[in-house]
């Protein structure tokens, strides 16, 4: 998923519940219950990676979905849909992964010109599109998709390839560029083993169409950013090149979650390993979350705060074993996933630091059950990734009920999936099957 999770998990263990760190936030028994909520859906997207991603405070829904053997850029605006990858830059695929309140809709898209280096950078290819040509970053305003600038070195020359993840309402644009850099981290050249990456991958950010490259933590040589919010802070991840990770289409390996405030690069520490730590949204508080490794144990999300300056865990839902926590709002209501033993995914809502299972708060007739929460707005509104009986990959919009309108019991048990349903999520979500 850029599903945003595009997450590799390997070598989970149910062992982990026992070896959880000392930081984890404690699940308080007494904490409120999250409303129910009314169920749109968004329509069938097609395989990973088609997904919504992005809601803005307005309702309007950045993602992509399949479209005549190729992945379109899509916006959603309630039931409504527009495909605006169908002319795109050139080339046959585009994914869009934010909008903002004034429409402006920001992403990636294949181009006309083949890449000199051999390198599926955006993973099209990798996916089983059609693909091979430079994939470059996006804006998206008033019915025209134009490219943004990559970096650029001292003899003039542009990095190929880029991609742009989010805007602000102010027009700024954080993400990542190519540069013209080898990078010495990359794993040899093997599209076969879904590793095509050449060059370093700096985390950017553009302002009135202008690219600027920002700091790593340590001599980290490549890096992203994936979340940024009102006050011009940005979130995101800095590490090393390595094959394609399926779960967020990028070739690298965090080490460090990464908040930049005032062009400075504040490492947000780790719950305990060395990978897989890297930032997926923050709020206007200046709050972050993210996913952590961890000592002995999968990776977690968490929840950092300027007060407490330190990483917290958010534990899975109940018996689960690993989470991945990836939008927050300023009520720091916290949306992500939740992952059982056997790699079986759940949308999850982190109320009150405590994790629930949104399966169970929305109509008891859904024909959906709800695999991922990918973003959540400031009026409580989470869109992410669904499948129904038959296993077709749907987006989707939940909605909170107001007090007067008809509510449904909460479910007694989400709607079950048979195994060989199961078994095809996790193919197409590219989790693992190592644990036991």
């Amino acid at each position: 998923m850029k599903l945003e999770v595009r997450f590799s998990i390997a070598g989970l263990s149910l062992l982990a519940v026992a070896t959880m760190p000392a930081q984890l936030v404690a699940q308080a028994e007494s904490a409120t219950a999250p409303p129910h909520y009314k169920l749109t859906d968004l329509g069938v997207v097609g395989p990973n990676p088609g997904q919504p991603l992005q809601i803005s405070n307005d309702g309007i829904i950045a993602g992509s979905a399949a479209v005549n053997n190729a992945e379109h850029a899509m916006l959603w605006y309630r039931r409504l849909s527009l495909d605006i990858g169908t002319r795109g830059l050139g080339g046959q695929n585009s994914a869009s992964y934010g909008v903002n309140n004034w429409a402006q809709a920001v992403g990636e898209a294949d181009t006309a010109k083949p890449d000199p280096l051999g390198e599926d950078f955006c993973g099209f290819a990798a996916f089983g599109f059609a693909s091979g040509t430079r994939c470059v970053p996006f804006l998206w305003q008033d019915g025209v998709m134009r490219p943004l600038p990559t970096l650029q070195d001292k003899n003039g020359l542009h990095g190929n390839n880029g991609v742009a993840n989010v805007i602000n309402s102010r027009g700024e644009i954080v993400g990542l560029s190519e540069n013209t850099t080898l990078d010495s981290t990359c794993p040899p050249y093997d599209p076969s083993k879904a590793q095509s990456q050449k060059v370093q991958q700096k985390p950017v950010m553009w302002r009135n169409g202008h690219v600027y490259e920002l700091p790593p933590i340590g001599g980290d040589p490549d890096g992203s950013v994936f979340a940024i919010n009102e006050r011009g802070q940005f979130a995101g991840g800095t590490g090393s090149c390595a094959p394609l990770n399926m779960n967020l289409a990028l070739y690298l390996q965090f080490a460090h979650a990464v908040l930049w405030d005032n062009g400075n690069a504040i490492d947000l520490g780790n719950l305990g390993g060395s990978s897989n730590n890297f930032a997926k949204g923050i709020n206007n508080r200046g709050d972050v979350v993210g996913s952590s490794g961890a000592t002995k144990a999968p990776f977690y999300g968490f929840l950092w705060t300027k007060e407490k300056g330190k990483m917290q865990g958010l534990l899975p839902f109940g018996a689960d074993v690993a989470s991945l926590a990836l939008a927050i709002n300023d009520e720091r209501d916290v949306t992500g996933i939740s992952l059982d033993g056997n790699f079986n995914p759940r949308a999850v809502l982190w109320h009150h630091e405590k994790a629930f299972d949104l399966n169970r708060f929305i109509p008891n007739a859904s024909p959906l059950y709800l695999l991922t929460a990918c973003s959540i707005n400031e009026s409580g509104q989470i869109i992410g990734l669904a499948v129904d009986s038959n296993g077709a990959s749907h987006g989707y919009l939940l909605t909170p009920r107001g007090d007067g309108d008809d509510h449904d019991a909460a479910l007694d048990g989400p709607m079950q999936l048979s195994d060989n349903i199961r078994e095809l999520v996790r193919k197409q979500m590219h989790f693992g099957t190592t644990a036991k």
